[in-house]
């Protein structure tokens, strides 16, 4: 199975988006299974159908994506012939069954707007079900009739399928006699199963906005027609590509165009569904805030009350705070569900990127050296940095106005802070260590020996950890006013906005904490590299010079995102609100830069690679 084996300079890459994308898959049609399941008020024959549809697509990207996925990794991607046939089984049967669902489903939209007096009484429970058993069981048999059909033809010569897994038109290529009636039988199955649905969905969605437009609100007949539009265009991908691929004649087959189109209903259109079909819904949406919200009640002991007592001082202003409210976007609750995406994809590629790192590193023999020592620790501390934050953000953006415990929050503050100043001293460490190792690279083992490391790595540490108790000790211990942080997390300076006591003594401190962890490091960064530059200036190679360049240039850039945005938070006079351009900024060091780091700093190097190679074909041989 060949894959996309001619682009080998990408496939590790794909890997990556591809299998971001299948969690996405997973997490989204997981959800509407459970919420469907568990919420009463969606025991109703629509979301009956689409928790249907979720499940076949699970199964239905579980046949496809899996085996994509190890064989973007494996060096020997032979796959034999009953299993094969039986990945076309399962994906025929379930690609069929959806695509009659989608039908259903249309037709299910339209009796709903076009007879909604009769509804209850045409989609009953009872049919619904017949439904779904006509469906399944039209294609499980369809599939059956088809695989027999393709796999009963002899099969000779090449045995390379060009494809990433086993579709109808690269296997009939393989076959040695003439093919013409199977193809006949195949455009026959294919129409009824892709042509006469989607011509079904048209249709439907035809009357439909025929009742829409005799809507009088025209903000009702808005609201419909982006709904449906929506359900139209992935409809139209779906279907579209499928079509595109199944039905027309052998002659005009481009495999290589084929196996990009077939992406899109593999991968795509599954992950859209999720995000168009319900997450989108506000009952969907009700009932998720709804099960976060008992599984957070379940989770938290804190007090969950807002301001509860008068301070013993006897201030009227100054209150006890048991919980805040963290406002994040939530004024913009359209762009929430953008971002929950965005972050959600963001943070599985940090995870996924900074651990397979460290595995490398504490597997491979070859990447023991102080440059992959001071790597794997950055890596170990994006991993829990993000993690600190990232998840709460994500929850929070299924609440109109999210809260957290006081004792939750600062736990949050001050754990995120330690691990952000702990990641401005090992940069500076790592710029170290490439300057040693560029300038002075006869003297480079001495100078980094593994004792000098430890100690450098846990000076970072260690000095995080100081530097992060200063703005503890001075933090305000009255709070008065408004309980809202206006910020996606418990961040500092969104923090002391609400302090009712006068805070320039802290102001101060803070400012100058952060002048030594964040302008001293960069500068540092920024002096070594200069010397770097020079180093590499002397290379008579142009080839090395520009490759050297590259990479230096790749890590400034990053380095520069990270200090720049950081910076621009803390080194500046403070306002007395937080703007919304503070809080976008403070995504770059908080989820951007720990997701460019592995990839800047080590998967574009051939160390690493090679190791991830070495491992890869290992764990295959074994």
């Amino acid at each position: 199975m060949l894959g996309f084996s001619n682009h080998p300079k990408y496939e590790v890459f794909l890997f990556g988006v591809f299998l971001a994308m299948h969690l996405v898959t997973l997490s989204g049609h997981f959800s509407i299974v459970v919420v469907t399941l568990v919420e009463p008020t969606l025991h109703t024959p629509m979301y009956f159908f689409l928790r249907n549809l979720s499940s076949i697509e699970i199964f239905y990207t579980l046949v496809i994506v899996p085996k994509m996925l190890a064989n973007f990794l494996a060096r020997s991607r032979k796959v034999s012939l009953p299993a094969c046939a039986t990945q076309m089984y399962f994906f025929i049967a379930l690609g069929t069954s959806e695509c009659f669902l989608l039908a259903v489903m249309a037709y299910d939209r339209y009796v709903a707007i076009c007879n909604p007096l009769r509804y209850p009484l045409i989609m009953n429970q009872t049919l619904c079900l017949q439904l779904l058993v006509v469906v399944c069981a039209t294609g499980f048999v369809l599939s059956l009739g088809l695989t027999a059909l393709i796999f009963r033809l002899p099969f000779c010569g090449s045995h390379k399928i060009n494809h990433f897994f086993c579709d109808i038109p690269p296997v009939l290529f393989l076959a040695c006699s003439d093919t013409h009636t199977d193809e006949i039988l195949v455009l026959v199955a294919c129409v009824m199963a892709l042509l006469v649905p989607f011509l079904l969905i048209l249709v439907s969605y035809v009357f439909i906005a025929n009742s829409i437009l005799k809507i009088k609100c025209a903000q009702g007949r808005k609201k419909a027609f982006s709904t449906c539009a929506a359900h139209l265009v992935v409809a139209v991908l779906h279907y579209g590509c499928a079509i595109f691929i199944y039905i027309r004649p052998k002659a005009s087959y481009s495999l290589e165009q084929d196996k990009v189109v077939s992406l899109i209903y593999t991968n795509v259109t599954p992950m859209l569904y999720p995000m168009i079909y319900s997450l989108r819904n506000k009952e969907v949406k009700g009932a998720l805030r709804k099960s976060l919200l008992q599984i957070r009640k379940s989770l938290c002991t804190f007090g969950r009350g807002k301001k509860t007592a008068k301070d013993n001082m006897g201030d009227s202003n100054a209150t006890v705070v048991t919980e805040f409210i963290l406002l994040g976007i939530s004024d913009y609750p359209r762009a929430q569900m953008v971002m929950f995406v965005a972050f959600l994809v963001f943070y599985i590629l940090t995870l996924f990127s900074n651990s397979l790192l460290i595995v490398l590193i504490i597997l491979s023999p070859l990447l023991h050296t102080p440059m992959y020592f001071f790597l794997c620790n950055l890596s170990f501390l994006d991993v829990f940095y993000t993690t600190s934050s990232i998840p709460q953000m994500l929850v929070n953006c299924f609440f109109r106005r999210p809260t957290i415990s006081y004792t939750q929050c600062i736990t949050e503050m001050y754990v995120s802070l330690f691990l952000g100043i702990a990641e401005c001293f090992l940069l500076a460490v790592m710029a170290y260590d490439r300057f040693a190792a560029i300038c002075n690279p006869l003297h480079y083992t001495v100078i980094m020996s593994w004792k000098v490391c430890l100690q450098l790595a846990a000076s970072s540490w260690g000095s995080a950890l100081v530097m992060t108790l200063i703005p503890r000790l001075v933090q305000p211990t009255q709070l008065c006013g408004h309980n809202i942080i206006n910020h996606f997390t418990c961040e500092l300076q969104a923090f002391l906005k609400l302090a009712c006591s006068d805070t320039r003594v802290t102001e101060i401190v803070i400012m100058f904490n952060s002048f030594i962890v964040l302008a001293v490091p960069f500068a540092f960064i920024l002096v070594t590299y200069g010397r770097i530059a020079q180093a590499v200036l002397r290379i008579r190679s142009a080839e090395g010079r520009g490759k050297a360049f590259s990479t230096c240039g790749s890590h400034l850039v990053v380095v520069s995102i990270f200090y720049g945005s950081a910076i621009s938070m803390y080194l500046r006079p403070q306002g007395k609100t937080i703007s919304n351009r503070d809080k976008i900024v403070s995504l770059f060091y908080g989820a951007v830069t720990p997701m460019l780091n592995p990839l800047i700093y080590s998967l574009r190097n051939k160390d690493v690679k090679g190791a991830f190679w070495r491992m890869i074909g290992k764990k295959i041989s074994e």
